[in-house]
């Protein structure tokens, strides 16, 4: 109460000085607020665009994340193989049916190679039977995976020219996702490995077959 009759005994003794010192502090309040603004906007503006060019995971899709959360189980333990197995042609028979299915299933030759074979599971894919093969290579947990990918897109994701086949790429959850083709069949393989060392195993060690 006496402050509001402090104001106004001075309203009515200066009215006019009263009044503009209420415009000036209108008027300091809009200009400080705006130059709030104005500060924060560009830092607001950068802070984004160094996320999207730096930190945004690069090359993100739904298989990119499937592929990558399937190799976390793989990696610490939580997938149970349903053959363990380093023989290749062992591999192959196990999904001799699947092969029946349009499916170019090629097991990675490992032999004089860096790589080891550790065994394989039937899985499923967007809904669609798949084949998961588990190796190692280089202290390394390697995850190769294929299914029938005739109508999945993957040309929006990073890609690049290796050894005269086009890869595709992600990164998901620290690990790198490399995609391929090869006719009707998608070949997914992740690791920690970086993608320059999963396309030269890829290249490397899988090799076609005839059915």
């Amino acid at each position: 109460p006496v402050v509001m009759l402090f104001g106004i005994w001075v309203m009515s003794i200066h009215p006019v000085k009263w009044i503009l010192d209420m415009i000036w502090v209108s008027v300091f309040s809009t200009v400080c607020k705006y130059s709030t603004m104005a500060i924060l906007l560009p830092i607001t503006i950068t802070c984004l665009a160094v996320y999207l060019v730096f930190l945004r995971p690069t090359g993100f899709s739904p298989i990119i994340q499937v592929a990558a959360e399937r190799h976390d189980s793989f990696v610490n333990d939580n997938m149970h193989l349903d053959l363990v197995s380093s023989d290749r042609n062992e591999i192959r028979r196990h999904f001799k049916n699947l092969q029946r299915s349009n499916l170019a299933i090629n097991v990675p030759e490992c032999n004089g190679r860096d790589t080891k074979l550790l065994g394989c599971k039937n899985f499923s894919f967007a809904g669609r039977r798949s084949a998961y093969v588990g190796l190692s290579g280089n202290h390394n947990k390697i995850s190769l995976e294929m299914v029938n990918g005739s109508d999945m897109n993957i040309n929006k994701l990073n890609h690049e020219i290796f050894n005269g086949k086009s890869y595709y790429f992600g990164r998901y959850k620290g690990y790198n996702v490399v995609l391929w083709r090869q006719g009707k069949t998608l070949y997914s393989m992740t690791s920690t490995m970086n993608r320059r060392d999963l396309m030269r195993v890829a290249s490397e060690s899988i090799r076609s077959y005839d059915k």
